[in-house]
This record gives structure tokens, C-alpha cells and sequence, in this order.
């Protein structure tokens, strides 16, 4: 047996049997042997070692890989949500967004609370049962612990006489064990019981922990949706304030309407009374032209009635003062007539551009409000294209991870193919070695044999170089590939910025309009 081992052994070492022989109890080698076996484990350690190390430090470098990805991605994701903080700490319907979600967030909160007391009550309608069945099994333990009671107090009285009973005793003994293991149950049920019961307890202990907690988030809440109705309270009395200044303009309006018709009025009734004043004057033209004729005839009179002429002459100058006097009040009525068609084209150019100027607000209004709409609606567009680049750059990035992923793995594929190439030629230096010396000392068949050997790794030789080149290969379209994707990625992140910016750029826009709207 212990010689079949050893030539078991020896088959494994695959040495020619010109180079050893098998004792009884030892095994002889012939001069040189022992050091080429000393050789072949040195080398087959070394190798071993080598190979061992490489793993190691690909492990290690993959590690690292890694690490330096994680690292290069937590910084871009700092930096992104830095600039879109910076973006969006200004912006107006963002203040709204932070202040309206948390009212939602209430909403959603109280529909928890109300499941919550819904499982709550159920648990609560569990834990009644449970009780129930408990003091349903206590009773009954209590009865079966007095039947117990009962017939171990009839077993005492009857074990006295249980010469004819025995079978009686039998019977007793069979109905104390079904007794016992009924005993047995019921506390085995009332242990599960108890402990559903402490679990309940605790369950409720934490649901009652959750209600308050949510009861003081409810209530943080709260105040922040008091908050939030104040301010839509202030917003409130600005949007009235501004509907009674527009309510003050319209009134002024109606006012200055009202001027106008009122002095339209005044200028129909002042032409009306300078139409009367030379309506007068006509007949005063006519009556002056009528005492002259009188005057003349009185002159022709005068020296024969000289009292006719002092009272015409009294009349005549009570005629030319009446007349100077309406002369004077037509020549103040035409003064006020000017006056007033020069405060009524006033009161006109007025009305004219307050006219225009409410014109050109609403267009100018109107016009912004469309502007502003088409703002909104490239501002929607540039945000669903932010939202394209993003997802293709997340692609581009998961993708060019596993580009990497895979160039790692082809890397730590030709290191373990240089390691199985450096033990190739290994084996193949030694069988050179084996063959040089078995060709002096061993027959033809033997030299043929060590021949194909060396045909068999040199062609393993060939095999594992053509694998090394097309892993080469392999590794420059990797990394061709990868460069490619580092390029689109490259664009795609130009591409981001460039959209960041018109976006900014729309946003500021955006700002100017509301402040003229606004203003």
C-alpha cells in the first residue's frame, strides 16, 4: 500500500523511471535529481506568489477604481445641486414651492394619521378578543383545575376500596391524563395568548409614540400653514389695494367724463346767452339808429321845443351808458367764453391722454403677458430638453462605467494570460532542459515522446500569444470606444451648459417682465 502511494506520487511528479528507483521503505534518485525537484517547486511557488500578488493588486487598483468614481460623482452631484441652488434660491415660484409643499405634505400626513387610527382601532378590537378568549380559558382551566380537584378527591376516597375498582381507576387515571394535557394546552394557550398580548401592548406603545410624533409635526405644520396663509393674506390685500387704486382711476375717469359733460353744458348755455347778448345788441343797434332819426328831427326842433331836446338829450344819455354797459358785459362774456373753450380744450387734451395712456398700459400689459407666455412656454421646452440631456448623460455614464468595468476586466484577463504565459515557457525552458539531457541517455521512442511534449507547448505557447493579441485588440476598441464616449459626454455637458445658461438668460427675462408687471 505505502508503495503504491509513493509511485503515485512519483506518476504525479511525471519523472522518467531511468531517474528513480522504489525500496522498501525509501525512494533513490539518481545525482542531480534532487536539485531539479528543488527547482521545479522553487518555480512552481514563485509562480504561485506571482500570481497571487497580481490578484492582489488588481483587487486593490479595482478598489481604488472605484473609490475614485464614487468620489468624481459625489463632486459633480455637489457641484450640480450648488448651481441649481444658486439658480433657484432667487426664484419666486420656487419661494412658493417650498412653501406650498409642506401643505401637501399635511394632507398626505393626515391621511396616515387616519390609517393609523384605523389600525390602531383594530389592534384595539384584537386585543378585547384576545382578553375574551383569555378569561374564556381561565374559566376553563378553573373548571378543569376543579374537576382535577374533584376526581383526585374521589381517587383518594376510592383508592381505599380499589380491590373491584380497578378498572374504575384505570378509567380515572385516562381521564386525569386527558385532563392534564387539556391543562397543558390551555396554558400553552394562555402563554401564546399573554405573549400576543404583550406584543399588542408594545405595538401600541409605539403607534401611541407615532401619533405624537406626527401630532407635533402636525402641528409644526400648522404653524407653517398659518404662515403661509398670512402671507397669502398680505397677498390678498396687495391684489385689493391695487383693485382700489385701479377702482380710484376708473372713478377719476368717470369724474373727468363728468367735467367734460358739465362744461360742454356751461359752453352750450354760454352760447346760448352770447346769441341773447347779440340778439340785444342787434335791437339796441336798431334802437340807437332810431333816436338819432329822433335826434335829427329834436335838432331841426330845437329852438322851438328846447324841453324836448334837454329829455332827449337825458334819454340819449341814458341810452349810451346802457349801451356802454352792455357792451362792457359782452366784452366780459366773450373773455369768459375763451377762457372757458381754452379750459375745455385743457380738459380735452387731458381726457386724450389719459385716454391714450390707459390704451397703451393695457398694450403694453396685453403685450407682456403674451411675451411672458411665450417665455413660459421656451422656458417649458428648455427645461423638457435639461430634462433629455440629463437622462442621455446618466445613459452615457452608466454606459461608459461598464466600458471601464470591462477594460478592468480584460486587464486583470491579461495579467492572469501573462502569468499562464510565463508558466508555459517555464515549462517549456524545463522540457528543453529534460529533453537536452534525455537525448544523450534515452532511446528514440523516449526523445519522440519529449518532442510531441514540446510540440504540444509550443503550440500552447501560440495559443496563448494569439489570446494576448486579440485581447490587445480588445482593449484598444475599449478604449477607443471610451474615448468616443468621452467625447459625446464632453458635448453633452456643453450642450448642458449652454441650456443652463439660456434658461438662465430666459429666467432673468422672466424677472424683468413680472417687475414691469409688477410696477
Amino acid at each position: 500500500m505505502e508503495n503504491f502511494k509513493k509511485w503515485r506520487i512519483i506518476e504525479a511528479l511525471e519523472l522518467d523511471k531511468y531517474y528513480y528507483r522504489i525500496g522498501q521503505s525509501k525512494v533513490f534518485f539518481r545525482a542531480g535529481m534532487l536539485a531539479h525537484l528543488e527547482e521545479e517547486r522553487d518555480r512552481k511557488l514563485c509562480g504561485l506568489i506571482i500570481s497571487f500578488q497580481s490578484q492582489c493588486r488588481a483587487y486593490l487598483a479595482r478598489r481604488l477604481y472605484q473609490k475614485r468614481v464614487q468620489q468624481s460623482n459625489a463632486i459633480r452631484i455637489l457641484q450640480r445641486n450648488g448651481l441649481a441652488w444658486l439658480k433657484l434660491r432667487d426664484w419666486q415660484w420656487w419661494r412658493l414651492y417650498t412653501k406650498v409643499k409642506p401643505l401637501l405634505q399635511v394632507t398626505n400626513q393626515e391621511e396616515a394619521i387616519r390609517k393609523r387610527d384605523e389600525e390602531l382601532n383594530v389592534l384595539r378590537d384584537r386585543l378585547a378578543n384576545n382578553e375574551k378568549e383569555m378569561l374564556e380559558i381561565q374559566l376553563l382551566l378553573n373548571r378543569t383545575e376543579e374537576e382535577k380537584i374533584s376526581l383526585q378527591a374521589q381517587l383518594q376516597v376510592e383508592s381505599d376500596d380499589r380491590a373491584g375498582a380497578e378498572e374504575l381507576a384505570d378509567e380515572l387515571k385516562q381521564r386525569n391524563i386527558k385532563f392534564e394535557d387539556v391543562v397543558n394546552e390551555l396554558t400553552l394557550r394562555l402563554e401564546e395568548v399573554d405573549e400576543a398580548q404583550s406584543k399588542i401592548l408594545q405595538s401600541n406603545k409605539k403607534l401611541d409614540e407615532t401619533v405624537k410624533d406626527l401630532e407635533s409635526q402636525l402641528e409644526d405644520e400648522e404653524s407653517a400653514r398659518q404662515k403661509l396663509m398670512l402671507d397669502k393674506k398680505n397677498l390678498e390685500n396687495k391684489l385689493k389695494e391695487l383693485q382700489e387704486r385701479f377702482a380710484l382711476m376708473q372713478d377719476a375717469n368717470e369724474r373727468l367724463q363728468l367735467e367734460k359733460k358739465s362744461v360742454d353744458n356751461k359752453l352750450v348755455q354760454l352760447s346760448d346767452l352770447l346769441q341773447e347778448g347779440e340778439d340785444k345788441a342787434k335791437q339796441g343797434m336798431k334802437y340807437r339808429q332810431k333816436l338819432e332819426n329822433q335826434l335829427s328831427e329834436l335838432t331841426e326842433r330845437y329852438e322851438s321845443e328846447l324841453r324836448l331836446r334837454e329829455f332827449a338829450e337825458k334819454e340819449k344819455k341814458n341810452i349810451a351808458s346802457g349801451i356802454a354797459q352792455q357792451s362792457s358785459m359782452l366784452d366780459e362774456k366773450h373773455s369768459k367764453i375763451e377762457y372757458l373753450t381754452t379750459e375745455l380744450g385743457k380738459y380735452e387734451a387731458e381726457l386724450v391722454q389719459l385716454r391714450n395712456k390707459s390704451d397703451d398700459d393695457l398694450a403694453t400689459i396685453s403685450g407682456l403677458q403674451k411675451h411672458s407666455r411665450k417665455l413660459e412656454l421656451l422656458l417649458e421646452e428648455a427645461r423638457e430638453d435639461l430634462e433629455q440631456e440629463k437622462k442621455q448623460k446618466l445613459a452615457l455614464q452608466s454606459k461608459l462605467r461598464q466600458l471601464e468595468q470591462e477594460l478592468a476586466d480584460v486587464q486583470a484577463l491579461q495579467e492572469e494570460q501573462e502569468i499562464e504565459k510565463h508558466q508555459i515557457l517555464n515549462e517549456l525552458d524545463s522540457a528543453r532542459l529534460q529533453l537536452k539531457d534525455s537525448k544523450k541517455r534515452v532511446d528514440e521512442d523516449v526523445i519522440q515522446q519529449y518532442e510531441e511534449q514540446l510540440k504540444r507547448f509550443t503550440k500552447d505557447l501560440d495559443n496563448v500569444q494569439q489570446q494576448l493579441v486579440d485581447a490587445e485588440a480588445a482593449q484598444k476598441r475599449i478604449e477607443n470606444s471610451k474615448k468616443k464616449l468621452q467625447q459625446e459626454f464632453e458635448d453633452l455637458q456643453n450642450e448642458l451648459d449652454q441650456s443652463n445658461m439660456e434658461k438662465a438668460a430666459l429666467l432673468r427675462k422672466m424677472k424683468m417682465i413680472e417687475r414691469i408687471i409688477t410696477k
